[in-house]
């Protein structure tokens, strides 16, 4: 049997030289018990267990009663016993999953994992750890294995644990925990600083052989010149000047674009004569037609001869036939008198002679028939 060390009540009775000779236990509470039966020899003579009396409360009895009915349940259903896995804070395993979870599931306000280690099991030789999330306090299974090199590799997946219910007493204790937490957190940013310290060397020497890359390409282009200053001493200090016209494909451009500029100046200046010309027979013939209406005053005529540049020929024609309508002009000259056979009578009604009539004539017709309509 094991007594509970911290509710022994007992001391060592001495003989007559003052030496240790029985230890005498008055109270204790035995936390292991195994009996044998009577058909084993006892430890020692006379040893026997008599009077024993046991007191179980409720609440034990309760607890007893569920475990009896969980190992029942366990042994008809063929299921495999979980158990706690010897792990301690601090030692390969336990630096493998908290690494894990830390690069993992990092938490980038807290410089911490979301996850804490809760407990690390076995069942069925397979290793599996509970972790809590420090935010919604959900408890969740991560699977993981060894090799025979003792490497760590764990499941990519977490899996929530909604029947599971965290024992009273913890697998590890808080204070190993927070110690092996500091100092973990130590070691990755002390790690963390030489890495960026040897990142900040190597651009610095990456800088370095640029800049005696540069150096040495300066010295073979100074050592280049060096030479062709030896071999024409008049390139010393001078700079060197191309010629374009020493460039075929140049030289042939320009002589197109100069052809061609040649070419478009000429038109330019027989599309001028053109163009005058064309203005100028355009208003001569205008100048006939205002004249044409000799019946009409000067005033009457003074609008057309003011935009003769701007009115075509048919709108001259057309604004003094229609002044002539309105103002029931005689087609007589005033200087001469119509003798019978000269006087020429047009019918504005009448279109059967549209062909053989004046163009002004046509235009009174079309602006009488507009009238009378």
């Amino acid at each position: 049997m094991e007594l509970d060390k911290d509710t022994i009540d007992a001391y060592w009775s001495k003989n007559d030289n003052g030496e240790p000779q029985f230890f005498i236990i008055n109270e204790a509470i035995i936390s292991k018990l195994c009996i044998l039966g009577a058909d084993f020899e006892p430890c020692f003579e006379g040893a026997q267990i008599t009077n024993v009396e046991f007191s179980l409360d409720d609440e034990f009895k309760n607890t007893l009663f569920s475990m009896m009915n969980d190992l029942q349940k366990l042994l008809n259903e063929g299921g495999t016993p979980v158990t706690k896995y010897s792990v301690t804070v601090g030692d390969s395993v336990w630096t493998a999953l908290y690494s894990y979870i830390d690069t993992t599931y990092p938490n980038i306000e807290t410089n911490v994992s979301d996850y804490s280690i809760k407990g690390v099991y076995e069942e069925d030789s397979q290793k599996f750890t509970i972790l809590q999330n420090n935010k919604d306090g959900k408890y969740y299974r991560l699977n993981f294995s060894l090799d025979e090199n003792n490497e760590f590799s764990a499941s990519p997946d977490l899996v929530e644990m909604t029947d599971y219910a965290a024992n009273e007493e913890s697998q590890f204790s808080e204070d190993s925990i927070n110690e092996f937490v500091n100092e973990f957190k130590k070691k990755r940013d002390d790690k963390e600083s030489k890495n960026e310290e040897k990142s900040v060397e190597g651009e610095g020497d990456t800088a370095s052989a640029e800049k005696k890359d540069d150096e040495k390409s300066e010295s073979n282009n100074s050592e280049e010149k060096s030479e062709e200053e030896k071999e024409d001493p008049n390139k010393k200090g001078k700079k060197v000047k191309y010629d374009l016209n020493e460039i075929q494909e140049y030289v042939d451009l320009k002589n197109e674009y100069d052809a061609l500029k040649t070419k478009y100046t000429e038109m330019e200046v027989k599309f001028a004569i053109l163009q005058k010309f064309k203005e100028d027979a355009d208003r001569e013939a205008k100048r006939e037609m205002i004249d044409s209406f000799y019946m009409l005053s000067d005033n009457d005529k003074a609008d057309c001869l003011a935009n003769i540049d701007t009115y075509s020929l048919d709108d001259i024609e057309a604004k003094l036939s229609i002044i002539c309508v309105r103002n029931k002009v005689s087609f007589a000259r005033e200087d001469e008198e119509p003798a019978a056979d000269d006087v020429i009578t047009y019918n504005l009604n009448d279109t059967s002679d549209e062909d053989s009539v004046p163009a002004w004539i046509k235009a009174l017709r079309s602006v009488a028939k507009e009238i009378n309509n």
